[in-house]
């Protein structure tokens, strides 16, 4: 049987580390992403809390903590939903005590070449090759990019039946997961929840939401760009108000403006500076928005 070749990271690290910290703006993705995956793997935690409370047993607590190990987070292209899951181990390393917990990555060629059974095989192989990679006392999270490549709606009308084969093997594959109740959970990161299959967005634990920038957003990233020059007020507000008018991605920011605003000044000999900036905003066009 084929063998996904899975990316394999262990955490806690440093890189991942920082990288967690210069995830500007998404706080509050941030912190429900964490809470909802100690809600999967942090069974100490939870079971210590009942023992303490709950002794005599609560039925509700076993209903709301048999949870389904899948998150969904989804939202618009180069709003961070990749980078966040790749190093969201590092923090959840720490909140689990020190615990290690291992990110497994499927390649961007998950579907195969399209051969018959070949989608379904590879679906199961990432899966066990996930789990057969957990040590005893780790915890694993399994991350699938552009999940709704394979997770499409099987009533969709140009569905064929590779497609739908596959979303039943996932499906199959979620509730094992479930069922085991191994230290697995599975993040699918997408930016057309709309297409994907009703019955793997009704296991999702959760939908985690990412947006474009906002404003309080867009001041906390332009305030990092910015840290090591001299801004007026004045300036400062006006680089806030050119990049609302552009609506700007996460990616835009930091992989465009940045990178172009250090190149701009490095071959011009001149220094990093507030009117570079505004000059390489004024001349950057936006991600287009994904269409649903």
């Amino acid at each position: 049987m084929e063998v996904m070749k899975l990316r394999e990271t262990k955490h806690p690290n440093n890189s991942s580390k920082e990288r967690y910290n210069r995830v500007f703006g998404l706080e509050q993705q941030k912190s429900n992403l964490l809470l909802n995956l100690r809600l999967i793997l942090d069974h100490n935690s939870i079971n210590g809390w009942k023992s303490k409370y709950h002794g005599n047993g609560l039925e509700l607590i076993d209903d709301q903590f048999r949870s389904t190990p899948l998150i969904l987070l989804s939202g618009d292209v180069g709003c961070g939903k990749t980078e966040l899951a790749s190093c969201i181990g590092s923090p959840l390393a720490l909140d689990l005590g020190g615990k290690t917990v291992k990110t497994f990555e499927t390649p961007s060629d998950i579907r195969g070449g399209g051969l018959v059974g070949e989608l379904s095989a590879r679906i199961t192989s990432a899966f066990r090759e996930a789990k057969t990679r957990l040590k005893r006392d780790e915890v694993g999270l399994l991350i699938i990019d552009e999940a709704d490549d394979i997770a499409t709606g099987r009533d969709q009308k140009h569905t064929h039946h590779e497609d739908k084969a596959g979303v039943n093997a996932l499906i199959k594959e979620i509730d094992l997961l479930e069922k085991s109740q191994n230290d697995l959970a599975v993040l699918f990161i997408t930016n057309r929840s709309s297409v994907m299959d009703p019955a793997i967005v009704r296991r999702a634990i959760t939908k985690i939401e990412f947006n474009r920038p906002n404003t309080l957003q867009i001041t906390q990233i332009l305030e990092h760009l910015t840290k090591d020059i001299d801004v007026t007020k004045d300036e400062f507000q006006s680089l806030i108000e050119e990049s609302k008018d552009k609506d700007f991605t996460y990616s835009d920011f930091f992989t465009r403006i940045s990178r172009q605003s250090l190149i701009r000044a490095w071959t011009n000999d001149v220094p990093y500076s507030f009117e570079i900036i505004k000059e390489v905003i004024k001349g950057i066009t936006p991600t287009p928005k994904l269409s649903q």
